[in-house]
């Protein structure tokens, strides 16, 4: 303390200040201080912290649903990845086959080329062969036919009557029927033009007569086994006791009928 401002005395009665408290009138402090009212500060409302804590609420909501969103179209875009790889590899097949099947395109028309080249060379060679014809038989004289001239029209129509009855049908076609087998005779097959002719031969097959020879129509699988089975009846009818039974034609179609015996 410095001693150029302490004081010289205590506190007087009459009020002088000192630096020595009255220790007196201690009693009237302490009821002062006990008057005294201690009031609590006032706290704000936590609004903000409230409105911070819901903010960073919605922000993680925000931030998983697009988390989640992601992780979906992540899911979705390696589907699509997988199929586009799959259509990737069947391209690559359908591909393959394609390059495959155009080679064997190109060595198919390789071949026709020179199939073509060829059968021009043998037109050709025709052609040629046909001028050489042409120009022989120009060369060369025809024999000249001696007609003799018909006096009367009878002549004539007699003539025209030989022609007629001379005129025997044409064989379209001739072949054998089955395998090759040199101890069986095969059948012919013979085929006419005209359906009248094949009629005309059928109807009177009965007035040819020679042994092992014998005129059948043409028929399909389903004729042949029909009349095999019509037979195998004509067959077991007589063996029953029935007689003058034949297989006549009717309109076509095989059947068995009975015939009148003859006096």
């Amino acid at each position: 303390m410095s001693l150029m401002r302490s004081p010289t005395k205590g506190a007087s009665a009459t009020g002088n200040s000192s630096s020595f408290p009255d220790l007196t009138n201690i009693s009237a402090v302490d009821m002062d201080t006990k008057n005294v009212v201690v009031r609590k500060r006032k706290t704000p409302d936590n609004d903000f912290a409230h409105e911070f804590n819901a903010f960073k609420k919605e922000i993680l909501d925000i931030l998983k649903e697009s988390n989640r969103c992601q992780l979906e179209n992540m899911n979705t875009i390696g589907h699509s990845i997988s199929s586009i790889n799959e259509q990737l590899k069947e391209m690559k097949i359908t591909t393959e086959q394609l390059i495959s099947e155009n080679g064997l395109l190109k060595s198919q028309i390789t071949t026709l080329n020179n199939t073509v080249k060829v059968n021009e060379e043998n037109i050709t060679l025709l052609q040629t062969e046909i001028k050489q014809l042409k120009s022989n038989a120009r060369t060369s004289q025809a024999p000249e036919r001696s007609l003799v001239p018909m006096t009367t029209c009878d002549d004539a129509i007699t003539e025209l009557q030989e022609r007629a009855e001379r005129n025997c049908p044409v064989i379209k076609k001739a072949l054998r029927l089955g395998k090759y087998d040199a101890e069986k005779t095969r059948p012919l097959k013979i085929c006419f033009d005209s359906h009248e002719t094949v009629k005309t031969i059928l109807r009177n097959r009965s007035n040819y007569k020679q042994d092992g020879v014998r005129f059948f129509s043409d028929q399909t699988p389903y004729q042949q086994k029909f009349l095999a089975k019509l037979i195998q009846e004509l067959h077991q009818r007589e063996e029953a006791g029935e007689t003058n039974l034949i297989i006549k034609y009717i309109k076509g179609t095989p059947k068995i009928v009975k015939t009148q015996p003859k006096n």
